[in-house]
């Protein structure tokens, strides 16, 4: 059966052909009919051009096994040095600790305002390189901190400037700090800083302010 093109469409595609035979085809230092420098990457093809598959490594689940196995919302999931792995359900307010081998080793922390509880909301889990395991708790303006075996070492309190947080980070050496995102006051045109570093493990400082502006 022949092909029917409608004629507007024929010109239209001629004309689009006509145009794009005339883009430079170089990699660098070309212009378009304006005048403005193009500048291409060339296209790399990565070492493995077959397709990626995803290999299950581990699996822990609860689905038929004891109440501690049996999640509601897990929030983090963070390593220690010796591989261990650990996660928060924050629906039961608990830190849930893995082997490398995905068995359960114990439950710590738990929900409530007092020492080393963990209030409603967000939390999130970080680990230090000796083994520290720190749970920042806006709930209840606290920062917890507990060792490997989950035994609660001290409570900092989290006293952050005007901002959003962004993201959490922790050093090797166990210095937590937060990324902030002013709040914009009526009448600015721009907040004052674009973002913060702060520290909130001891000394409580600004290590960095990116400042605004052009």
């Amino acid at each position: 059966m022949p092909l029917h093109i409608p004629i507007r469409s024929t010109l239209l595609l001629a004309a689009c052909l006509t145009a794009c035979s005339k883009a430079p085809r170089d990699s660098a230092g070309t212009s378009d009919s304006a005048g403005v420098t193009l500048v291409r990457n060339p296209a790399r093809e990565a070492s493995d051009s077959g397709p990626w598959t995803l290999v299950e490594g581990l699996r822990i689940s609860g689905d038929s096994g004891a109440g501690e196995l049996r999640f509601g919302r897990l929030s983090g999931l963070v390593l220690d040095p010796a591989g261990n792995i650990y996660s928060m359900d924050a629906d039961r307010r608990v830190v849930l600790k893995f082997s490398p081998a995905g068995a359960l080793l114990r439950t710590f922390a738990g929900p409530g305002e007092g020492p080393g509880e963990i209030g409603g909301g967000m939390v999130y889990l970080l680990a230090a390189g000796n083994g520290t395991i720190f749970v920042v708790d806006p709930a209840n303006d606290r920062l917890h901190s507990y060792d490997s075996s989950g035994t609660h070492l001290a409570d900092e309190p989290i006293d952050l400037p005007a901002g959003s947080p962004v993201e959490w980070s922790i050093t090797p050496d166990g210095v937590v700090l937060v990324q902030l995102k002013p709040m914009a006051r009526d009448g600015d045109s721009m907040p004052a800083a674009i973002s913060y570093i702060v520290r909130l493990t001891p000394p409580h400082d600004t290590v960095v302010a990116l400042p605004g502006g052009s």
